[in-house]
């Protein structure tokens, strides 16, 4: 130390000074750079990030004026979950952690599906289970992998179905980009409304890009905007195929579009066309988006490889229909803080999977009332009242009364080319053997009810009725996976009727047709004819006998024959009594003893 101040006093004072003054620049980087002498009023990523240096998130050398030296180890998107390893975690660890093992970056349940229902279940005289096995991932790393958090949105050839991007993928609350499309099918109504179907058509037809991006890219003019009021137009950019949730929440049902005209504002900016229906009665009513109902650990995980979107999903109705309050924790506390919408509250709702806290459901008085997260708008919420919910019903899950239709897509025809190529999305380079996707015929209708793994009785409807051609070596091979699958549409809205599940051959599993039960047998004529080589119909989820027809995931299953038959039994009771107020209703099973004794004046 002593030999340092002698060299210390032996300076030129203007030299220590300069030295001083560059020493005290770089420490206090935060609040001095360069960045904004060519960006001026460029903004910042939120409020909160208004007092984060452009250096702490993009790297380069702050204090360079020239651009080539500025921009030395540039990082121009820090949010892609590579780069937030080390950029955003030093302030948000727990939530890089956590999305690293959330079900949209992993895509587990994508993959254990393909694998269980492929290759455990289908069937096949020309390809044993492991070549199953083998097809099955050929085809997630082509057809499905495009859809997880860190996938690279420019490797997108139609830029309006890109996917991706990292943090911004969800929390971008903005589109200031040029050259990228925040929404890849809707377009909003206005500044602060929900999603509106696009106009926009697009030169690439398919879903999927089949080659990489080569566009040159463009800087934006202002910064992108991140919020924690996640608009649903993000979470569109995926939950638009499959299940079609996020089309059917907004009351859009998708359709074939080959046997009626459709105007150009029918058409979605991938080619697909819909037909307008009800929304859900969470938008028709209050046009909530996505996030007012899922809370941040449900979406962003919980450091857990979950193998399925229903153990991870952690939101139900009850929660706020039923809801359990309590005062705020720290969690919540500090997510409201996050939201300047969101008011501080005595009690709020928790979730009673994993206790997790609704911060914008909160008690006031004695009633129940949701915070809308985009702009602070109030709604009260109805609680469960009515007499149909307890104590016969009490097993069936709220979708099963409240969600009338639900998309099904029956006979998925899955064609591979081995003498063509195509992109796989997680290696970034093509590879021997293409898919391409067809389907019989797509429907949004009532769905057949099934039960659950947690023994609730559930919608259930086609997961994606595999039917599958190889083309290989002049040759043509087969496999089968016909699945089921039973998930929330989103299309809820007021009860179904008595007699819609307890006399419907579609309810039970049995497909469309002519229903008969008769001295305790049931009987039944379908209106579609067995599927190719099988002795069911593809509707046809069950047998009369009880069986089930086709594979399904999740220990799920269709209705057994007793179930069947106890839904059958009420109908002779809901053909009249066709209200759940009715007081035969209050004791069902007094009720059936008194008519079967004669002791009632149905039998007269």
């Amino acid at each position: 130390m002593r030999r340092i101040c002698e060299i210390l006093k032996g300076l030129n004072f203007k030299i220590f000074a300069n030295f001083a003054i560059l020493f005290f620049s770089l420490s206090a980087f935060s609040q001095i750079n360069s960045c904004t002498a060519c960006h001026e009023n460029y903004g910042s990523l939120s409020p909160s990030h208004d007092e984060v240096a452009c250096q702490s998130c993009h790297g380069g050398n702050e204090i360079a004026s020239e651009k080539s030296l500025a921009h030395i180890a540039l990082i121009p998107n820090p949010a892609t979950l590579e780069n937030a390893k080390s950029r955003c975690a030093r302030c948000h660890k727990d939530q890089i952690a956590r999305v690293s093992t959330t079900v949209m970056q992993t895509q587990n349940p994508i993959k254990q599906n393909l694998l269980d229902e492929w290759a455990k279940q289908g069937t096949s005289s020309d390809f044993s289970h492991a070549e199953i096995s083998n097809l099955a991932k050929d085809h997630y790393a082509k057809a499905c992998a495009s859809c997880h958090i860190s996938q690279e949105k420019e490797v997108f050839i139609n830029q309006n179905i890109a996917k991706g991007g990292g943090c911004g993928a969800c929390h971008k609350a903005s589109n200031l980009d040029e050259n990228f499309l925040l929404s890849p099918f809707f377009a909003s109504k206005n500044a602060n409304s929900a999603p509106n179907l696009s106009t926009n058509s697009s030169v690439n037809s398919s879903a999927h890009a089949t080659s990489p991006n080569t566009a040159p890219k463009f800087a934006p003019k202002t910064h992108t905007r991140f919020s924690t009021a996640i608009p649903s137009q993000n979470c569109l950019a995926c939950h638009n195929r499959s299940a079609r949730i996020g089309f059917a929440y907004y009351g859009k049902f998708e359709s074939e579009g080959s046997k009626a005209p459709f105007e150009q504002s029918h058409t979605l900016s991938d080619g697909r066309h819909f037909h307008d229906l009800r929304a859900d009665i969470h938008y028709e009513m209050a046009e909530l988006e996505c996030v007012d109902c899922h809370t941040s650990l449900g979406v962003m995980g919980d450091k857990k490889n979950h193998a399925n979107m229903r153990e991870a999903v952690i939101i139900a109705c009850e929660d706020c229909h039923a809801p359990n309050f309590a005062p705020p924790n720290e969690t919540a506390r500090n997510l409201a803080k996050t939201n300047p919408n969101i008011q501080n509250s005595a009690l709020i709702a928790y979730t009673k999977k994993g206790n997790f806290p609704l911060y914008n459901v909160a008690k006031v008085g004695e009633k129940a009332v949701l915070t809308r997260k985009k702009d602070g708008a109030k709604f009260e919420i109805s609680v469960l009242k009515h007499p149909a919910h307890e104590p016969l019903h009490a097993n069936l899950s709220c979708q099963a009364c409240h969600e009338k239709s639900v998309a099904s897509c029956f006979g998925c025809h899955e064609q591979r080319f081995a003498g063509a190529k195509q992109f796989e999305w997680q290696k970034g380079e093509y590879s021997e053997g293409a898919w391409s996707e067809m389907r019989s015929f797509l429907r949004f209708e009532d769905p057949a009810l099934g039960v659950r793994n947690d023994g609730k009785i559930a919608n259930l409807a086609p997961g994606c009725q595999v039917v599958a051609s190889i083309y290989e070596n002049g040759a043509t091979k087969h496999f089968d996976a016909l699945s089921l699958a039973s998930w929330a549409q989103h299309s809820v809205g007021k009860s179904k009727t008595c007699v819609s599940c307890h006399f419907s051959p579609t309810a039970l599993g049995l497909g469309r047709g002519v229903l008969g039960y008769k001295n305790g047998e049931i009987s039944f004529s379908p209106n579609l004819a067995n599927f190719g080589e099988l002795n069911f119909a593809l509707d046809a989820f069950a047998s009369p006998k009880g069986a089930q027809n086709q594979i399904i995931s999740k220990n799920d299953s269709t209705l057994s024959l007793a179930q069947m038959k106890k839904i059958l039994d009420a109908y002779a009771c809901a053909i009249c009594h066709d209200r759940y107020d009715d007081k035969i209703y209050a004791d069902f099973n007094a009720s059936k003893a008194k008519f079967r004794a004669g002791e009632t004046k149905c039998l007269e």
